[in-house]
């Protein structure tokens, strides 16, 4: 029966209007011309009687067949595919798998700043409450064919692999389908117990992840690293931390921290060794760190120089210093070896990391806020008297646009940009003087944020293009939100609730793959939920 309605279609697409558009594929170009349907129409009927084993289908010409599939959802597609060796040839092709791997955000993402091809599917040791487990979980390798398969079939098309990752994946978190383990973060003989025996209990100042690796530091000085596939803690470092937030990173398996005295420490996961110290920075807490598994970038309270580091020896490569000595640094931010900073007088500086050149300096006129790099380009909030904007700069060539940004229902006492989306969305936070204000914007649009919170309560976690939102002291509700940043807005993915008979937890972490959240009970437990 399916057979024969497609047949009909395909005949149907004949006898409409000639001059509508569907795809030409000069594979088959002898067989099929929009300008002479006639002898298409001949053609199939021609050789319907010499269809192998009676299947009509087979004599459907690639344009034809296109033509349909055009018209079909991705679900229906992937459907068609496993019908016959044919027509999975047919469609498996990038041109039917990259527009809509576009459609949906992910073509930029996944395919220029991770591969997703490379990660490996989450397998739990046993299966865990709490959450939504079961055999959707985890994706199927099997369905993604490799070279030199028994079947004999080509390998799958690199879009194709793309859009069923990602949808399986988005789809997940969509209907919270999760394997979730737990991670100690007091061990029975751990110094931290004995530490909150003798002196209280002590509270984490910073965390960081990459990839399985993830790292948390305390007030006592400890810094712990935890394989969170494993499950297991794998190291425990000691240093006189920073005060500050923001100053424990880690990537590619070294965790680097900012300490007090204007210095930086650096330790390697897989042997346990301390790497050579970063230091030159005026003797106060290090303010922020930066780090890209390479380089780190540091700036220390009350010193207003930016120093670019490398990790691998401790050598600091270049100073970028601020303009002149009126100019106190006021935001700082680095991503893919470009630095930007802006300082209290409106002078604003990218530079080049790896060789310190400065790229562009401009003073501006108006008020400079704060700023964000995205990839390849610079957002920088401006506010006057009269209204707020957000220029996006190009950080090669200089070409900017302007953003306005709508007036806030209350008066604000600070704005600032939050997070730069990876496809060009800002998030712009507001501390008025009683609630929390967040708009969201994109280069068409400007939409304001769904929800605002009570002083101080909101508690935000980036990543890619995705965000968790959640109330810091919501105890009763217990609610996280997760959402997604689309050309038209903040698309809400996911309401889930930790459960009513659990302590309050918070978000800590995200990546593509995995979510962290952390228990604000004595145990500070770490709960951690693979989405993949």
């Amino acid at each position: 029966m399916l057979m024969y309605t497609l047949l009909s279609v395909a005949l149907a697409l004949l006898q409409a209007n000639t001059s509508s558009a569907f795809p030409f594929n000069p594979r088959e170009s002898h067989l099929l011309t929009r300008t002479d349907p006639e002898k298409a129409r001949s053609r199939i009927i021609m050789t319907v009687s010499d269809a192998p084993n009676g299947d009509l289908m087979m004599c459907l010409p690639y344009e034809l067949l296109d033509a349909i599939f055009q018209y079909l959802s991705p679900a229906d597609l992937c459907k068609l595919a496993v019908c016959c060796r044919r027509w999975r040839c047919a469609l498996n092709q990038d041109l039917w798998w990259r527009p809509l791997c576009r459609r949906n955000g992910w073509e930029y993402y996944y395919s220029t700043l991770t591969d997703i091809s490379k990660e490996i599917p989450y397998e739990p040791q046993q299966t865990c409450d709490g959450s939504e487990v079961n055999g959707k979980t985890t994706f199927p390798m099997d369905a993604i064919v490799r070279e030199g398969n028994p079947t004999g079939l080509p390998s799958t098309c690199k879009w194709k692999e793309i859009y069923l990752k990602a949808r399986h994946l988005e789809g997940n978190l969509e209907h919270n389908r999760c394997h979730v383990t737990t991670l100690k973060v007091f061990g029975d003989d751990d110094l931290l117990i004995h530490h909150a025996r003798q002196s209280g209990r002590p509270h984490v100042r910073c965390s960081d992840g990459d990839g399985d690796l993830f790292t948390m530091s305390f007030s006592n000085g400890t810094i712990k690293v935890w394989d969170v596939r494993k499950g297991i803690c794998e190291r425990v470092f000691w240093a006189v931390l920073s005060g500050r937030e923001n100053t424990v990173k880690v990537q590619n398996g070294i965790v680097v921290v900012g300490c007090t005295e204007g210095m930086l420490r650096a330790f390697s996961v897989n042997s346990g060794q301390e790497l050579p110290p970063m230091k030159g920075h005026k003797k106060m807490d290090i303010q922020c760190i930066f780090f890209d598994g390479d380089m780190v970038v540091s700036q220390a309270v009350s010193d207003d120089d930016i120093r670019v580091w490398t990790v691998s020896d401790g050598i600091c490569r270049h100073v970028l210093a601020s303009p002149d000595s009126e100019s106190r640094l006021k935001d700082v931010d680095y991503r893919g070896k470009i630095v930007a900073a802006i300082y209290c007088d409106n002078q604003l500086r990218v530079w080049h990391a790896r060789s310190g050149r400065c790229v562009h300096a401009s003073k501006q006129t108006d008020h400079l806020q704060s700023l964000k790099l995205g990839y390849g380009t610079v957002a920088s909030l401006h506010q006057a008297p009269e209204r707020t904007w957000v220029v996006v700069r190009s950080v090669e060539t200089g070409e900017c646009t302007s953003i306005p940004v709508d007036d806030f229902e209350m008066s604000v006492s600070h704005l600032w940009i939050h997070n730069y989306f990876v496809n060009g969305g800002l998030f712009l936070r507001a501390l008025p003087h009683r609630n929390y204000e967040g708009v969201y914007l994109t280069r068409n649009c400007d939409v304001k944020f769904l929800a605002k919170f009570g002083h101080l309560k909101t508690v935000f976690c980036f990543h890619g293009n995705r965000c968790v939102l959640e109330d810091r002291y919501d105890y009763q509700n217990n609610d996280y939100h997760i959402y997604k940043a689309c050309t038209d807005g903040l698309k809400l993915l996911r309401s889930a609730n930790h459960g009513k008979d659990q302590s309050k937890s918070l978000t800590v972490w995200m990546d593509d793959t995995k979510i962290i959240f952390r228990n604000l009970d004595a145990d500070m437990n770490l709960f951690v939920h693979h989405y993949w």
